[in-house]
C-alpha cells in the first residue's frame, strides 16, 4: 500500500512538471485577432452541385486592414480530398462596409458531404502583414 502511494506521488509531481512545461511553451505562441474582430468560413452548396466558398472577415476598426489575401480549400470529407483549391486570392476592403469577404464558386461533380477548409487568412495593412488567421474549417454540407 505505501508503496502504491508512493507511486502515485511520483506520477503526480511527473504530470505538474511536465504540464508546467507545456504551459511556459504556450506563452511564446504570437497572438491572433490582433487585427481582426471576427473571421467565418461558410460553404453553401446549391441544388445543382454549385458550392459556395465564403470567408467574412471583419477587422477591429475601419480601416484598419487594406486587403486580405485567402488560401482555401473545398474538401470531400469521405475521402479527405480537396476537389478544389484557391491560393493567396487577393480581397480588398469594401468602402462601404469596411469589411472584407472572399466569395468563390465551383461545380461539383460527385455528391457527398463537403467542408471548407481555410489554410490561412493575411491581413494587410499598408503592404504590411497585421494578422495571420488559420487554419479554420465550415460546418459540413451535404450535396
Amino acid at each position: 500500500m505505501r508503496s502504491m502511494k508512493k507511486s502515485i506521488g511520483l506520477l503526480l509531481i511527473a504530470v505538474i512538471v511536465f504540464g508546467t512545461l507545456g504551459v511556459a511553451y504556450a506563452e511564446t505562441v504570437s497572438p491572433m485577432y490582433v487585427a481582426v474582430n471576427d473571421v467565418q468560413a461558410m460553404l453553401e452548396i446549391e441544388s445543382d452541385g454549385t458550392a459556395n466558398a465564403l470567408v467574412f472577415v471583419a477587422p477591429k476598426q475601419k480601416g484598419g486592414i487594406d486587403y486580405i489575401t485567402v488560401s482555401a480549400s473545398i474538401v470531400k470529407k469521405s475521402t479527405s480530398a480537396s476537389v478544389k483549391t484557391w491560393k493567396n486570392i487577393r480581397v480588398d476592403v469594401n468602402p462601404y462596409t469596411g469589411k472584407l469577404v472572399f466569395s468563390e464558386n465551383n461545380k461539383l461533380s460527385t455528391r457527398g458531404v463537403y467542408y471548407l477548409k481555410v489554410t490561412s487568412v493575411k491581413c494587410y495593412k499598408d503592404g504590411n502583414i497585421v494578422d495571420t488567421l488559420g487554419p479554420l474549417n465550415s460546418l459540413n454540407v451535404l450535396f
